[in-house]
């Protein structure tokens, strides 16, 4: 089972104006699907849930679970974290729009003040022991 972690808000489910505009139109809808699902498990997180729920609840299967989970990891959206070739944590990156990224930043590499500060870097999806009954998954 992979255990979810969060110290924000859990009463909301946020997608980011970003992931909208810069992440989701070139993405498959099923992947967009995953994504979401893990904004919301964020929500619950004293929830454990593996691929196999996480298949059921979306009407897919394990395998398409997996491909969405390593496309966002190909799109630095999430990180996946495994023991022993076991997924056992997802690490959920804040999205970034580049040109926002270079916008943010001056002529001297100092970055503005207060214009990071209020956005949280990741959030973390882990679990603390590795279970049975999650496929291994090769790095």
């Amino acid at each position: 089972m992979i255990r979810l972690h969060s110290t924000g808000l859990n009463d909301a489910t946020i997608l980011s104006n970003i992931f909208i505009d810069r992440f989701m139109p070139k993405a498959n809808g099923e992947f967009v699907k995953v994504y979401i699902y893990l904004l919301r498990m964020l929500g619950r997180p004293e929830e454990a849930f593996g691929l196999s729920q996480m298949a059921d609840s979306l009407f897919c299967t394990e395998g398409d679970i997996l491909r969405a989970l390593k496309y966002w990891e190909s799109e630095k959206l999430i990180t996946l974290l495994y023991e022993e070739a076991e997924l056992t944590g997802i690490t959920l990156q804040a999205p970034w729009n580049e040109a926002d990224m270079l916008a943010t930043v001056t002529p001297a590499g100092i970055c503005n003040a207060g214009s990071l500060g209020d956005v949280p870097d990741a959030y973390h999806i882990s679990a603390p022991e590795p279970t049975a009954g999650i496929p291994s998954a090769p790095h």
